[in-house]
């Protein structure tokens, strides 16, 4: 059974319910980026509803997250999925859909 303080706390985030779930996005993000997974922060922003973050907010994040942490001549590797010859810029424009400018311009930056 909940207390008494868990189902008011309960219902109060589901009145304000997408910005619950927004918060809850961008921690979720910003931790997989403080691991060293920000590929995977990418993905979450991509599958997240539209009610939560808007197509224009997930842009703008991912942008961000590209220019911080893109670099080409990286390589990742995960477990299962995908080849290991694969580049992360094929990564994430084929897997992610990411867009092929970000990667470009995170790269003039840094050069």
């Amino acid at each position: 059974p909940l207390s008494e303080e868990m189902r008011e706390y309960s219902q109060s985030c589901t009145i304000n319910n997408n910005e619950y779930r927004y918060r809850i996005l961008r921690s979720f993000c910003y931790q997989l980026e403080l691991l060293g997974l920000w590929q995977y922060a990418i993905y979450a922003l991509k599958i997240a509803p539209n009610d939560v973050i808007s197509e224009g907010g997930k842009e703008k994040y991912i942008r961000t997250l590209v220019d911080l942490h893109y670099k080409e001549n990286e390589i990742f590797y995960p477990k299962e999925g995908i080849q290991k010859n694969k580049t992360k810029k094929s990564l994430l424009i084929n897997k992610l859909g990411v867009n092929r400018l970000y990667l470009n311009e995170a790269k003039a930056y840094k050069y």
